[in-house]
């Protein structure tokens, strides 16, 4: 590269890509496509602390339809697979904008052909640092963690646009309300919530996938930010950062 191009250069690492909802068929939602390009850099440090663990990912969202997009919600979405990835659990901060994913075992063995991470076992976190700004200008934070198991029922991965929406708004597939307490559906309060699991696991007495004693699967989630209206032309800008944590002994 010329002397000019690195001077952009922030990070040890750094690679960029670029997608839209125009192109191409929309397989996995089978929605209807509304215009959005979205500028993508992904970004690491080669350091000697924690943030050599670490890799960042920071979005621009662009508006290239001629309507404002009202409604507007973003979501990082989560696939994690810590290791086997049918003994995972997952779990948020909010006072860190966080999603976790953690091992339910105590050693996570090798399943169907993938390794796992055995008594060693790390700790997956998504940090928001960065969401867009609202209709007051003011940058909104996350408005929800929620989580969803591939070959669930109730918890099932979405299929249609309505069902990705259902999600971002803190809803199940069928548009019932995530609830506190149990697994979210069933077994807890009835009080409504956007945040599931934020207790600690160790602690027994804090809502977690532990306390709750759901059964064991290959969970998902999801972090949203919204609503806001994406104007036409207007770009909003979203940068999470992947902290991956591996302490001998395990967590």
């Amino acid at each position: 590269c010329r002397k000019d191009e690195n001077s952009y250069a922030f990070a040890d690492q750094m690679t960029f890509w670029s997608v839209n909802d125009v192109g191409n068929q929309h397989t996995e939602s089978n929605g209807v496509p509304i215009g959005v390009q979205i500028n993508c850099l992904a970004f690491a440090f080669q350091t000697t602390n924690d943030v050599n663990n670490m890799t960042f990912y920071k979005y621009e969202i662009i508006n290239k339809s001629a309507n404002p997009l009202y409604e507007t919600y973003i979501s990082q979405n989560v696939d994690p697979d810590l290791g086997c990835y049918s003994n995972d659990a997952i779990g948020c901060d909010t006072s860190r904008s966080l999603g976790v994913v953690y091992n339910r075992t105590a050693n996570d063995a090798d399943c169907n052909g993938v390794s796992g991470y055995l008594t060693e076992l790390p700790l997956l976190g998504i940090d928001f640092f960065e969401g867009p700004l609202g209709n007051n200008g003011q940058e909104l934070g996350i408005s929800s963690v929620i989580y969803y198991t591939n070959g669930g029922t109730f918890d099932n991965d979405p299929s249609n646009a309505s069902q990705y929406r259902n999600y971002q708004q803190a809803k199940w597939i069928d548009g019932a309300d995530f609830i506190y307490g149990g697994n979210g559906r069933t077994g807890g309060t009835g009080v409504k919530t956007k945040f599931v699991y934020p207790g600690n696991p160790a602690v027994p007495g804090e809502w977690s996938e532990v306390t709750a004693g759901t059964p064991p699967g290959d969970r998902r989630f999801a972090q949203t930010t919204g609503p806001f209206t994406l104007n036409t032309g207007i770009s909003q800008y979203v940068t999470v950062g992947a902290v991956f944590v591996r302490p001998a002994g395990g967590v």
